[in-house]
């Protein structure tokens, strides 16, 4: 589903959003992300601090790990501030204003024992981690919008709060803050989407409850969809039913294919094979009910009926009203070429000219071509 809402925390109204589960990360965990969006809507006043969360992982605060991010005021100077760990450790510190009304994607990186603090997935700085210690009985599990003892509350809007039990890359950081996950990913322990509910999206089902009546806010940092889970079958059904959207009719809409593979196909690193174009297009787009396998070349398709003449060499899908057509070269296709008057093919009449090398379909009234060659196309009206 597309990203919908993000919650609205006012500090004024003391709110915040917490879980006190102690298990969404290990006390000792060594590699840890935890990344966030958020908006600020007024400034900290001068020596305050706003905090957009911090999580302990023990108990009660008892030997336990913590993350936190704050957005400061010391004299009059701004600081956005990321720490994690315990006992010896240091903050990821950036002196840096955050422009009201805009969003910002926050994340700290916890690899080893060294902290990373990115800023819309840019390295802004670095700190060290520290060992365990009892951060008070007061600290325990989650909390959204406030710091470890629920005070010092954050001013603005948060959306898209991810906490991960692996050090996510910078390049990872890049590729998903822009974009809804499906909650299953990999090392991914807690996931708040924000879309007018506070669940957690994974498995593990730490749920948020709401402290003094926060709201929900239409204002999101985008609107787009939940990645793609590409593999080397690509699930197209999947893909179009739930993720995209798009209804696809029998007839293409090329400016709707064109838009389909630009935005969800071709945006693929790996190189796309031509088989599973066609697969997607003859399955998704024309619905056709007979295919050529496009690494036999030299065998024919013939599926009974009128469509029985072999085409040597074609590579394409069609049905008995339409048909298309990628490359390929018909030595005999001026002997076999055929007609459709509506109610069954036949040979020969104005369609009967050979068509070397053409590529595209068409039917006795209209064509879709895609490149190709024709000696004497200028001669004829087809």
């Amino acid at each position: 589903m597309a990203n919908t809402n993000s919650i609205n925390l006012i500090r004024a109204s003391s709110q915040y959003l917490t879980n006190t589960s102690t298990t969404i990360l290990a006390d000792n965990v060594s590699s840890a992300t935890v990344e966030l969006w958020i908006k600020v809507t007024a400034q900290p006043a001068t020596d305050t601090s706003n905090r957009a969360f911090a999580l302990v992982t023990s108990a009660s605060g008892n030997n336990g790990f913590l993350a936190t991010l704050r957005y400061v005021d010391v004299a009059g100077v701004k600081t956005v501030k990321g720490y994690f760990g315990g006992s010896g450790a240091t903050w990821a510190s950036v002196n840096k204003t955050l422009t009201t009304g805009q969003w910002y994607h926050i994340s700290i990186v916890k690899d080893g024992t060294n902290v990373t603090l990115y800023i819309d997935a840019v390295s802004n700085a670095t700190g060290v981690s520290g060992t365990a210690q009892d951060f008070g009985a007061t600290s325990s599990g989650l909390t959204i919008g406030a710091g470890r003892t629920q005070d010092n509350y954050w001013d603005g809007l948060i959306d898209e709060v991810r906490i991960w039990n692996i050090a996510l890359t910078q390049t990872e950081i890049s590729n998903n803050k822009d974009t809804e996950l499906t909650g299953s990913e990999t090392g991914l322990v807690a996931y708040y989407k924000l879309n007018g509910d506070l669940l957690d999206a994974t498995a593990n089902n730490n749920d948020l409850t709401n402290n003094n009546a926060a709201t929900f806010s239409t204002d999101v940092p985008f609107t787009g969809t939940q990645t793609l889970s590409v593999s080397e079958t690509l699930n197209l059904s999947e893909i179009l039913q739930k993720q995209v959207g798009v209804n696809f009719s029998e007839t293409i809409n090329l400016s709707e294919a064109t838009s389909f593979f630009r935005k969800y196909v071709l945006k693929i690193s790996e190189t796309l094979h031509l088989t599973d174009v066609l697969s997607l297009l003859n399955v998704y787009f024309l619905n056709l009910t007979e295919t050529l396998n496009l690494l036999d070349s030299k065998n024919a398709w013939s599926v009974g009926g009128a469509l029985a003449t072999t085409r040597y060499g074609l590579a394409g899908a069609g049905t008995q009203t339409a048909g298309l057509s990628f490359g390929g070269f018909n030595t005999d296709y001026l002997a076999t070429t055929e007609e459709y008057d509506g109610t069954a093919w036949s040979a020969g009449g104005n369609l009967a000219t050979a068509k070397y090398l053409l590529a595209g379909a068409g039917t006795q009234t209209a064509g879709f071509s895609f490149g190709g060659c024709h000696g004497n196309y200028l001669s004829t009206n087809e």
